[in-house]
């Protein structure tokens, strides 16, 4: 059962690796601004800050030099990968609205300001028990507005779904372009539960990452989040097909 969860919680990075990296390499190859920030996002968030994060708070590790020094480099490197997914939805979704930059410029400032005030309330101490009351209200802001980001990615990813599937029937829109942007919302929404778990955790004062609660919903949330991820950006012919072969029977029996 263990190893089952612990496989689980490490499908996020996998994913954050395998779809970030892609999405990096073609967005540098079509020099297009919403590959190059969803690519930044999964990988600085999912691949690199909170493994990098979780390393610098091994028990055995937090005490030492190196472990202060990975979880403030992952906490930077994940509230960069934050606001580059704030930025990819509005550089998709909201491009020509100029709320939407000024929500990008204060969720990258009070991000990055929540990280200096977390990593200040924890100066000078080096024991887990003595870190975690003092820095529960800075890490549970951080997860409402890391949250947030995919809240409102989901929001208009499931807005653009029901658009798109009114214009399937007219033939003006493509099945699986239709399917991608709901399952970018089901990658939203599974990671705001999992945000969510995480902070009714430190709340409660619960070790996410010890008590079995916690543990079971950040295992769940990141098996369907990095299987809904994978699918979005780098689906496998079967899965193509399968769509496809789906909306044409909706559309056989009338249905939109």
């Amino acid at each position: 059962m263990k190893i089952l969860v612990v496989l689980s919680i490490a499908s996020l990075p996998l994913m954050g690796a395998l779809v970030g990296v892609r999405l990096l390499l073609a967005g540098r190859r079509s020099r297009q601004l919403p590959e190059l920030f969803v690519g930044l996002g999964l990988t600085l968030t999912m691949c690199i800050g909170l493994p990098l994060s979780a390393i610098g708070r091994i028990p055995a590790v937090v005490e030492t030099a190196f472990g202060g020094v990975a979880f403030a480099l992952g906490l930077f490197v994940s509230m960069a990968g934050v606001a580059c997914l704030y930025a990819f939805t509005w550089r998709v979704f909201r491009a020509n609205d100029a709320w939407a930059i000024g929500l990008v410029a204060a969720a990258t400032l009070l991000l990055f300001s929540l990280a200096l005030g977390l990593l200040d309330a924890a100066a000078g101490f080096t024991e887990v028990d003595q870190i975690f009351p003092r820095t529960k209200p800075w890490a549970c802001a951080i997860c409402v507005v890391g949250a947030s980001a995919f809240v409102w990615t989901s929001i208009e990813s499931v807005n653009y779904y029901v658009m798109l599937r009114r214009c399937l029937a007219l033939g003006l829109a493509d099945a699986v372009v239709a399917n991608r942007f709901l399952l970018w919302s089901v990658t939203g929404v599974t990671v705001t539960a999992l945000c969510a778990g995480l902070t009714t955790a430190l709340l409660s004062g619960q070790a996410a990452l010890r008590d079995p609660l916690p543990l079971a919903l950040i295992a769940a949330c990141g098996v369907v989040a990095s299987t809904a991820g994978y699918l979005a950006f780098l689906p496998p012919e079967p899965y193509l097909r399968a769509i496809r072969q789906r909306f044409d029977r909706e559309l056989g029996l009338g249905l939109d």
